[in-house]
């Protein structure tokens, strides 16, 4: 099974910028979309169930890595990462 995960700002810390009026993602803390973190669940349920493996996949700044590392830590997905700062 694949599982695609998006790294969004936690929604109860958004800064706006006053100036450009655009999110500062700075200053919020990373989290896993709460969709993606369902679909995650219940890719590891079917997993615990009928055997199998769970790829996790996500393309985005290198802060997500630290989300990729959370979702291994769960069930051991394996997790192809894709950088979108040049690394």
């Amino acid at each position: 099974m694949v599982v695609l995960i998006k790294v969004v700002p936690d929604s109860n810390e958004v800064f706006v910028d006053p100036v450009t009026f655009t999110l500062n993602r700075s200053q919020a803390t990373n989290v896993i979309n709460q969709a993606d973190e369902n679909a995650l669940e219940a890719a590891l349920r079917i997993k615990d169930k009928f055997g199998g493996t769970v790829t996790v996949i996500s393309m985005a700044p290198s802060f997500a890595e630290a989300a990729l590392i959370e979702c291994m830590a769960r069930g051991g997905p394996t997790m192809p990462y894709w950088s979108t700062t040049g690394r």
